[in-house]
């Protein structure tokens, strides 16, 4: 599972492409859930939590499952 969680990772960062096309992302650090539209914040191609701050978003473009449950697993091996 940790090496799943790995793969989707490499999809936070360098991806306001996806994110500007994809119709909801979450922080898994905050663990809100939100449409992309409510970014804000870059630094350079990676989107800013508009709630946290933190660069920990990821989209449902990644392939990832837009729930908390997800966010939390997230959090639990990123931070």
């Amino acid at each position: 599972m940790e090496d799943y969680l790995w793969t989707l990772h490499q999809h936070s960062s360098n991806h306001r492409t996806a994110l500007e096309q994809d119709s909801l992302c979450g922080c898994f650090y905050c663990l809100r859930l939100f449409h992309p539209s409510l970014i804000d914040e870059w630094i350079d191609d990676t989107a800013c939590c508009p709630y946290c701050g933190m660069d920990a978003i990821i989209s449902e473009s990644a392939g990832a499952p837009m729930t908390k449950e997800f966010l939390q697993q997230m959090k639990d091996v990123f931070f």
